[in-house]
């Protein structure tokens, strides 16, 4: 599952985007990849004010904190229980 870069890696791992998903290249011992998650943008054409990044990042650095190792632990279960 970690080394599997067919096109269906997007749907064992739920985070994971199919429109940012593209593979370059895979050889032996490594791979060349992008991945990443499509969001929404939060302003106009993706912008922010400058103050309203910085209490976005705050409130998402605080969230993390908190509820983080929960959310992180949940997905990675259900990653895993798809493989059975």
């Amino acid at each position: 599952m970690m080394t599997d870069f067919s096109p269906n890696r997007p749907h064992r791992w739920p985070a994971l985007s199919e429109r940012a998903f593209e593979v370059y290249h895979v050889g032996d011992a490594k791979a060349d990849i992008r991945k990443g998650r499509t969001f929404r943008s939060c302003g106009p054409r993706g912008t922010t004010t400058g103050p309203t990044k910085n209490l976005i990042a705050l409130v998402g650095v605080t969230m993390m904190r908190f509820i983080g190792p929960r959310v992180l632990s949940s997905y990675y279960k259900k990653v895993y229980d798809g493989l059975g």
